[in-house]
């Protein structure tokens, strides 16, 4: 298990047990979360269990079930992990429980911290379809800086990158990051 702050800790999928990843799986292909995948269709058991076990031999990819004072959150994943970079590019998703929760700050703001403070990577790149109007106002509110738009099977994606060093640990504080978001939120108004 690695730990963060706050209480949220990251369990790395090569170390949870059958019923854990199968929890995921289900979370994984809820229609509210699969429709912002680049690959939208249901996964199989089967697949998932490959996948995961195919996570053990990786050095390139990397994924966590985040939990929060023993509460599962979600997850978060580094794909294309270059060492000799150190860059990667993440993704998440929250567990369908906590929708319109605000627990998704919460989560994208550990996550960031996990990979920049903890994990030590220097530039975090990632995709974000343009039509998720959600995860789009956190890439901008955490500093995700757009790159330029691309397409993948007719879909329009924002391609994001954020450096560690344009990251504030003052997040961390999350009495004040949630104030900062709410007046980030009436700014776009």
């Amino acid at each position: 298990m690695d730990k963060a702050r706050n209480g949220f800790q990251f369990h790395n999928f090569v170390n949870l047990e059958e019923p854990k990843l199968l929890e995921i799986l289900a979370w994984r292909n809820h229609p509210e979360i699969s429709k912002w995948m680049f690959n939208s269709n249901p996964i199989s058991i089967k697949e998932h269990f490959a996948f995961c076990n195919s996570l053990r031999q990786r050095e390139d990819c990397s994924y966590w079930l985040v939990s929060k004072v023993g509460k599962d959150l979600g997850v978060v994943n580094l794909t294309n992990f270059k060492k000799a970079e150190n860059t990667g590019e993440w993704g998440f998703y929250l567990k369908p429980d906590f929708f319109r929760s605000g627990k998704g700050l919460e989560l994208f703001c550990m996550a960031q911290y996990f990979f920049f403070r903890t994990l030590n990577i220097s530039v975090l790149k990632g995709m974000v379809q343009v039509d998720n109007k959600n995860a789009m106002t956190l890439n901008d509110f955490f500093g995700m800086k757009h790159i330029e738009f691309q397409e993948f099977n007719g879909i329009k994606y924002s391609y994001r990158e954020q450096v560690s060093a344009d990251w504030n640990d003052e997040f961390l504080d999350f009495k004040k990051m949630n104030k900062w978001f709410i007046e980030y939120l009436q700014e776009l108004r």
